[in-house]
């Protein structure tokens, strides 16, 4: 009786679920906002804009759903008035992006934001960030 020669079973290499010692989330956040620094990048006013909308959609992320619509509705009113309903549905729609983006670069990473700033000299740019890391459960006092 023949046997037949079985194939390896290839199998694709894990990824940690635990977030390096060294891993810096402002640097996430300078990666996360990248592709809208460079579709966008007008001047300072617009790269912080930039920046607060992908902390934004950080924080998004690792809400479960109803707070996330919760989050949203509450950051769309602090919009300034004079924006119209088609810029208020790019910047959402761009959100949409960088939560999809935060999920497929950095999955395992459940630390919610609490403050950021910006410094931005010439062509240098510095983000520091304070972030708290959070559970699977629904946390309160976000």
């Amino acid at each position: 009786m023949l046997k037949k020669k079985r194939k390896p079973i290839k199998r694709r290499p894990t990824k940690s679920t635990k977030v390096p010692p060294d891993f810096k989330i402002s640097a996430a956040i300078l990666e996360l906002s990248e592709p809208l620094r460079k579709k966008y990048h007008q001047d300072t006013t617009q790269t912080k804009s930039i920046i607060r909308i992908a902390v934004t959609a950080w924080n998004l992320s690792v809400l479960d759903d109803e707070d996330q619509e919760e989050f949203l509705d509450k950051f769309v009113e602090m919009l300034p008035p004079q924006m119209t309903a088609e810029d208020i549905a790019v910047i959402i729609q761009n959100i949409d992006k960088l939560i999809k983006r935060k999920k497929r670069l950095y999955p395992h990473v459940r630390e919610y934001i609490l403050e950021h700033k910006l410094l931005i000299s010439g062509k240098d740019m510095t983000l520091v960030a304070k972030s708290v890391p959070i559970g699977k459960k629904k946390t309160e006092n976000l």
